[in-house]
């Protein structure tokens, strides 16, 4: 039997790796037109296809990933390809991070935790990853951990817009003047002029000059909120700060005011907007609606609201 020239071999070898890349590439391709044209589970079908002929392939786990989590939530399909491309990658801190994020959507704290520090351990001025370390410790109700870790996370990058709005998430447990500044802080750094950002941080400033019963600045920063979120189509965030803005009315006893905003939340977003219900119905019953009020707290209650059950009993017998 003649041997086959090493030189065929290594053609042949070459020729058939080709082949391979070039139907990994065209699956890759067939998924992404699945995508957007909205075939998300074709997408994942072509995306499986596609690391199957190449396991190694980290763009076509973070395709996968990015469809099971933004489109279909399995989480725990995310959670095993971030598995698999630490094993391909262990060194790099940004996929340790985006695990720990995913490991938080699956209530497993003690892991994310872990996953945040061993992204700070290979990249010790990782600004989002104290940040995101930060939010988990208040979740576990660790307030000073929280509490150093934002604050590491404004000492490598004293620029980031994200630090500063994440602390004054937290500061607004603590100390709403402490948040107030870290809001308008944020908002000075804002210099992409990012408006979905804007408005998050006027919506902020409202909610915590509210709780410090400061009603008036409180509708200003909604109204401004509102008006920057105008270009944008977020129903549910213009629905919350309408909500937010009738409570604030009904504060300052303009109960028709605050009606007219209850019921603007209630037209973008009306399931499971129980409370809207609940305080609409309340500022009905000031103005001596009764019946009113009652049939919007029963709405209330029939969405499991705690404290509309015990209002109706007490006022719609």
């Amino acid at each position: 039997m003649k041997k086959v020239p090493l030189i065929i071999i290594l053609l042949l070898s070459l020729l058939n790796s080709s082949c391979v890349q070039i139907k990994f590439r065209s699956y890759i391709d067939k998924g992404n037109t699945k995508l957007k044209n909205g075939d998300y589970e074709g997408a994942l079908k072509d995306y499986t296809k596609a690391i199957n002929l190449n396991s190694t392939n980290i763009e076509a786990y973070e395709s996968r990933i990015w469809v099971n989590e933004n489109y279909i939530a399995n989480f725990d399909a995310v959670l095993l390809d971030y598995n698999k491309i630490i094993e391909l990658k262990p060194d790099d801190p940004e996929f340790y991070d985006k695990r720990a994020n995913i490991k938080m959507h699956l209530f497993d704290f003690d892991g994310s935790i872990e996953d945040y520090t061993k992204a700070i351990s290979l990249k010790p001025d990782y600004s989002e990853a104290y940040y995101d370390l930060a939010f988990v410790r208040g979740t576990n109700d660790d307030k000073i951990g929280a509490m150093n870790d934002y604050n590491k996370a404004i000492e490598p990058d004293p620029n980031s817009k994200y630090a500063y709005i994440n602390r004054a998430y937290f500061y607004e447990y603590t100390d709403m003047n402490k948040a107030i500044d870290d809001f308008k802080m944020a908002i000075d750094l804002n210099k992409d002029s990012d408006k979905s950002f804007l408005a998050d941080c006027y919506l902020g400033l409202g909610e915590a000059k509210a709780k410090l019963y400061n009603f008036k600045d409180g509708i200003e920063y909604y109204d401004k909120a509102l008006l920057v979120n105008s270009e944008n189509s977020n129903k549910y965030f213009d629905s919350k700060v309408y909500f937010k803005r009738g409570k604030a009315k009904s504060s300052l006893r303009d109960e028709r005011g605050a009606i007219l905003d209850f019921d603007k939340s209630l037209d973008l977003y009306s399931e499971n907007n129980q409370e809207s219900y609940y305080c609409r119905g309340l500022s009905k019953f000031k103005l001596g609606d009764k019946k009113g009020a009652c049939i919007d707290i029963d709405k209330a209650a029939n969405l499991k609201y705690n404290e509309a059950a015990d209002w109706l009993k007490d006022h719609c017998k």
